[in-house]
């Protein structure tokens, strides 16, 4: 008898952790227009980062990699919201700031379509992730005491490959 009660207290400890697994990460794949590819958006409710701030960087790493291609439109502001399940403020200031930053443009009536790469802003950005992995890198490399000379040639080599 007591074998049993463990049992079902063990399902119920399982079945609990699972719902706060789901909870606390929710995917949702949005679907784009030009190609059908779907774009992967994970909200997760445990992440430091508010939610547009979440679905901006996500769309901007997408972009980046060449995951979401120049041309594309994207979702409305109210389908997304609407799949992703959060406010139309939130994915309209996720968009708002990706206009800014200059990975997408928003024409009314039209909806929000990916920017080529070789625009300025988009270029700053690109700098800007150069800029971060170098400066990560040359900070190890002094943490660990390596020669300048040492560095470069590393640095030559990753070129050269």
């Amino acid at each position: 008898m007591f074998h049993l009660y463990i049992d079902k207290l063990l399902i119920l400890y399982i079945m609990i952790y699972i719902q706060y697994i789901l909870a606390a990460l929710a995917v949702t794949t949005v679907s784009a227009k030009k190609g059908r590819q779907a774009l992967k958006i994970i909200i997760s409710n445990q992440s430091e980062l508010p939610i547009y701030a979440q679905i901006r960087e996500q769309l901007k790493e997408q972009i980046l990699n060449g995951q979401i291609p120049e041309g594309t439109t994207l979702p409305s502001i109210r389908q997304l919201a609407k799949e992703v399940g959060v406010s139309v403020i939130t994915t309209t200031r996720a968009y708002s700031e990706l206009e800014a930053e200059g990975f997408i443009a928003t024409m009314q009536g039209k909806g929000s379509v990916v920017l080529p790469t070789d625009n300025k802003l988009l270029r700053e950005q690109y700098l800007m992730r150069i800029e971060e992995g170098l400066s990560t890198a040359i900070e190890t490399a002094k943490a660990m005491g390596m020669p300048r000379e040492e560095l470069t040639d590393i640095f030559h080599n990753l070129l050269e490959t």
